[in-house]
């Protein structure tokens, strides 16, 4: 659920984001002018498909290619072949 959210709400905390870096470069003059922007990383569908394989050290791994192993054999049987 948090990768719709962060989809769903990107356009308000873009203009949010806009809106406090005028505030804090222009107006009140807290921040350099040419500092460099914070990164806000948003989910994303890819996010999806991150899994933890290791609690020691929480390691993330895609498991991008076991998607798409289930992804051909259910193509396979949709298309009526044997599997």
């Amino acid at each position: 659920m948090d990768v719709v959210n962060d989809l769903l709400t990107a356009e308000d905390r873009g203009k949010q984001h806009l809106i406090s870096n005028v505030k804090q470069r222009l107006v009140d003059g807290s921040v350099q002018f040419h500092e460099a922007l914070r990164k806000h990383r948003s989910k994303t569908f890819a996010d999806m498909y991150m899994t933890t394989i290791s609690t020691q050290q929480s390691t993330q791994k895609s498991i991008k290619a076991d998607r798409k192993l289930l992804q051909r054999l259910l193509t396979a049987t949709v298309t009526g072949r044997s599997v």
